[in-house]
């Protein structure tokens, strides 16, 4: 009985630091500004680098993918060393991620010159290296952000929280995020108003708007089964909306992908379902092949 009022206190500051940000702002006051852009450009390049050697692995290039992948950790570690940001840095899932990635980094190093001689074991190493790096993306990337940035993060969280009162569809939304652990990325957006995380929200009037570079769209989540990927094209804008895409699933880093499949018009927007079967992953990503007019769009992706 003497733990559950530790317990709900414990759980109310949480609530209170992630809605007002107080630790996270007296952090970013403390960090010298060069710091907080070196940090945030060695990150920038560690997730380029991440996501490169996980492209890598998927065609086979084992070698250069665990080279990549190690100087992604390095230049991680270098920019965790600049930030004092305790209230991203103290949780303990970001401490054993940063552990995680310190001793895979060092079991693959140094890397293999050759495809040839990279071990099962290695193999192993590299997948959950990247995974250790892709779970610190967003702790890190938060506490690199200057105090305008945190302050704008502060009033979207807000903002959120309020639409949660006020609004079905902003609570399932938030459900999403938070008890089913939901989070979007994308390799590029238009602008803030057509981010990733629009594709969550369970609003088909919202969408996310690449960027018009190279183009996909990625939901992670906590490791679940997933029977099938139910997405629905953009098309709010008259020039952006998906023509051809794939779905590629992953368990860790095991890939497990799909098919092309085609929205043959871009209005009105219609649906496509993606069937798995029922394959336990972590994270989806969506890789357009081809788009309507200038660039890709989708509005709605759920998971069943």
């Amino acid at each position: 009985m003497t733990d559950r009022p530790t317990l709900l206190t414990g759980l109310r500051e949480r609530a209170l630091e992630y809605l007002t940000m107080t630790r996270a702002l007296a952090d970013a006051d403390r960090l010298p500004e060069e710091d907080r852009a070196a940090a945030a450009a060695m990150l920038a390049e560690a997730w380029q680098k991440r996501d490169a050697a996980e492209a890598l692995l998927g065609r086979g290039s084992a070698a250069e993918a665990i080279a990549l992948a190690t100087a992604g950790a390095a230049l991680v570690r270098e920019a965790a060393k600049r930030l004092p940001a305790e209230a991203a840095l103290s949780r303990p899932r970001v401490r054993r991620a940063l552990e995680d990635m310190e001793r895979t980094a060092a079991e693959l190093s140094p890397a293999p010159a050759l495809d040839a001689r990279v071990t099962g074991a290695q193999r192993t190493a590299l997948r959950a290296l990247l995974g250790a790096e892709l779970s610190l993306e967003r702790p890190l990337r938060e506490a690199s952000l200057d105090r305008r940035g945190l302050l704008r993060l502060r009033r979207q969280r807000a903002v959120a929280a309020a639409l949660v009162v006020l609004s079905p569809v902003a609570a399932v939304a938030f459900w999403r995020g938070s008890v089913m652990g939901i989070t979007a990325r994308a390799s590029g957006v238009l602008d803030d108003q057509y981010a990733a995380d629009r594709v969550l929200d369970g609003d088909p009037d919202t969408e996310w708007v690449s960027s018009g570079g190279d183009e996909w769209l990625e939901l992670r989540f906590r490791p679940r089964v997933v029977h099938s990927v139910r997405i629905l094209n953009g098309d709010t804008l008259p020039d952006r909306a998906v023509r051809s895409f794939r779905v590629e699933l992953y368990d860790n880093v095991t890939e497990y992908p799909t098919s092309k499949k085609t929205f043959d018009r871009q209005h009105p927007a219609e649906w496509q379902t993606v069937d798995f079967g029922g394959i336990k992953c972590d994270r989806i990503r969506i890789v357009v092949e081809s788009h309507y007019g200038a660039g890709a769009a989708i509005a709605e992706v759920r998971l069943d």
